[in-house]
């Protein structure tokens, strides 16, 4: 049922009741002796008739009412009251002048049910039956002429006022149609409003005068992990709860990043007081410092990785220009032993120079992600050969991962990955057990459905003290490494919207590898 429907329903339903309560007097007055003593009948037993089927016809009336709403049954129901009111002025007399005005009211309520031609027919209706009254009781009860005036008046009264009602009914329908309208847009920016606020990084908390949550986003749910997103902030996150008594007490100081758990992100909270329609609500924003940490980091590294470039640019020619130059005199069979080593250690760490040169300008010059989608399981069975037929030493790789996940990752920069972490894990298993073993193992976090990878060694670990700066460039422990294959490894991950990590274990090391959701969209 349209908005059109319901409101002449509405109409319709008050019209009704109206005729109901007219039927009512009409009873008090034809069967009370009140009504009888305030009013005199030329024939009351008829009068007593009508008034009974008056009200036995809008009872039948009101009944059908609830069951249809289209025109044609307005028209109808118009049409019957103003012959039934009709009725009443012939059986009165022909007193126009007094009941005449009911059948205005009935004019007046068809036009606003109906408009147009229906309308004005009930108009014309209304005024042949005042014709028709005013005519009979001329000719057969021989009533003075002058009748035909007031039937003309009413005539007229009847045509004005459908006119006049049909103009206003339209001027409402159009102001009804423009504020449906504005509903509407209404609720789609509305909508609109809440899906921007839903997906946006940063979280977002509104509270009452109460503390009471009134809004809550994905992002600001995720950050407290918690489920419940309606109730007291101090229930829902106990930790904001009191950073906001901290910031009541001094506004202007900026309070302490918290964490929900040892093992989620800290977040900063900053607060905003807003005042609308006489409601006083705080706005709460939840920052990850992780993610803002990163910007300033990747910033920074920007910046830095721009100046290193050039200057190991400056670097190569010279270093080449030693390196050859070592080379020559080392051809020269007059040179002593002790000038040959000092030689062979020019020749070294020129090499291991021009190693740090390459991977700084591979870093500088690194191309955009080609990111897909691609089955973990057979492209890790192809690495795994490849890498095997490539190890000239004996190497054992055991291998762990389901048969069905896809990840997204540039298959070129997943392969350099995998080859910094596999080659450090080798190594360090190569020293500690005499084998150079390592542990592929493939799973779904149950928490996010992120697929992750492990590397995981049987070498010494990584101290406790290191385990901050491992991922920063340049940071090694061995004197023949460069200290960016780690820093290299995370910044290609990065780029690929997945994470490298060092995990917590008993023995050895483990990176883990999370790439981005299977069901997110990588551009």
């Amino acid at each position: 049922m349209t908005i059109s429907q319901q409101r002449n329903l509405q109409l319709l339903s008050i019209y009704n009741g109206y005729r109901i309560l007219l039927a009512v007097l009409f009873l008090s007055a034809t069967f009370t002796d009140l009504g009888q003593q305030l009013i005199t009948f030329s024939n009351l037993p008829r009068f007593q008739m009508f008034s009974a089927g008056y009200a036995l016809i809008n009872i039948l009336i009101v009944l059908l009412s609830n069951r249809a709403s289209r025109r044609t049954h307005y028209f109808l129901v118009c049409c019957i009251d103003i012959l039934l009111l009709t009725l009443l002025i012939f059986l009165s007399g022909n007193k126009s002048a007094v009941l005449g005005n009911l059948i205005i009211i009935a004019v007046a309520a068809g036009n606003v049910l109906v408009t147009g031609r229906a309308g004005t027919l009930l108009a014309a209706i209304a005024t042949l039956g005042m014709l028709g009254n005013t005519l009979y009781f001329v000719v057969f009860q021989d009533t003075p002429a002058k009748g035909h005036i007031n039937a003309g008046v009413l005539g007229i009264l009847f045509f004005a006022t459908a006119f006049g009602m049909q103009t206003l009914a339209g001027r409402l329908r159009r102001i009804e149609l423009r504020s449906l309208e504005q509903q509407r847009q209404y609720q789609q920016l509305q909508q609109l409003n809440h899906s921007i606020i839903q997906r946006m990084r940063t979280g977002i908390v509104v509270i009452d005068e109460q503390q009471q949550v009134v809004l809550m986003n994905e992002a600001a749910a995720q950050l407290l992990d918690c489920s419940q997103r309606h109730g007291l902030l101090d229930n829902i996150a106990p930790q904001l709860s009191q950073r906001l008594k901290e910031w009541f007490e001094n506004p202007t100081l900026m309070g302490d990043p918290f964490q929900v758990r040892p093992d989620t992100a800290k977040i900063q909270a900053s607060f905003t007081q807003l005042d609308a329609d006489g409601q006083h609500h705080l706005l709460i924003f939840l920052d990850d410092t992780l993610m803002v940490t990163q910007q300033a980091q990747q910033l920074k590294l920007a910046s830095l990785g721009r100046l290193t470039a050039s200057i190991a640019h400056e670097i190569r020619n010279p270093l080449g220009a030693i390196s050859h130059a070592a080379q020559l005199m080392q051809e020269s069979p007059q040179l002593p032993k002790s000038d040959l080593r000092l030689l062979e250690i020019i020749q070294n760490h020129s090499r291991r120079m021009n190693r740090i040169i390459e991977n700084i300008l591979q870093l500088s010059r690194r191309r955009a992600s080609l990111t897909e989608q691609f089955q973990l399981f057979p492209w890790l069975e192809q690495y795994l050969e490849e890498h095997q037929l490539a190890e000239k030493s004996n190497t054992n790789i055991e291998f762990d991962a389901p048969q069905e996940l896809s990840v997204h990752m540039d298959c070129d920069q997943f392969t350099q990955i995998l080859n910094n972490l596999c080659q450090n894990g080798l190594r360090y298993s190569e020293m500690k057990t005499g084998q150079a073993s390592l542990t592929l193992r493939v799973g779904i976090k149950g928490d996010s459905g992120h697929p992750y990878l492990d590397v995981i060694d049987q070498g010494p670990g990584v101290p406790e003290a290191m385990r901050e700066q491992i991922f920063e460039p340049f940071y090694t422990t061995e004197t023949t490494g460069t200290g960016l294959g780690l820093y290299i490894s995370k910044e290609l991950c990065e780029a690929n919207h997945a994470s490298l990590e060092l995990l917590n274990s008993e023995q050895g090391s483990c990176f883990r590898i999370t790439f981005a959701h299977p069901d997110k969209r990588i551009n």
